[in-house]
C-alpha cells in the first residue's frame, strides 16, 4: 500500500512568489522551479520516513538534490532550471543547495 505525502506551501509562501512573478521579478519558469522544489523535498521526506520504517535502526541520510530532477519535474531544461535557481537565490525565495534546500518562510522585505 502507498502512503500519500505532501508539502504544506504556507500562504506566505505563496504569496510571496506570486508577489515577485506579478512584479516580474521571476518569470513563470521561475515559478514552476520554485513549486517543483516543495515536490523534491516532499519526495526526500517521504522516502526519509519510508526508509525509518524499514530499517528500526535509524542512521543519519543527507539527501542529495541535483538540478535533473527539478529538470524532470518542470519539464525545463537544466540550463533554465540553474537560471531560475540562480532568480530565486537572489530574491531569497530559495537557498538551493547539492544537501539542502531552504525554502523562505516569512515576509520579504
Amino acid at each position: 500500500m502507498y502512503q500519500i505525502s505532501y508539502k504544506t506551501i504556507t500562504p506566505v509562501q505563496i504569496v510571496s512568489a506570486l508577489h515577485l512573478l506579478f512584479n516580474k521579478e521571476i518569470n513563470f519558469q521561475d515559478f514552476k522551479v520554485y513549486l517543483s522544489c516543495f515536490e523534491l523535498t516532499a519526495i526526500r521526506e517521504a522516502a526519509y520516513r519510508s526508509r525509518q520504517k524499514t530499517y528500526k535502526r535509524s542512521r543519519e541520510v543527507i539527501p542529495d538534490y541535483k538540478i535533473i530532477e527539478l529538470s524532470r519535474l518542470t519539464g525545463l531544461t537544466a540550463p533554465k532550471v540553474k537560471k531560475g535557481l540562480k532568480r530565486l537565490g537572489s530574491t531569497g525565495l530559495i537557498t538551493f543547495e547539492k544537501h539542502n534546500i531552504q525554502i523562505l518562510s516569512h515576509y520579504l522585505p
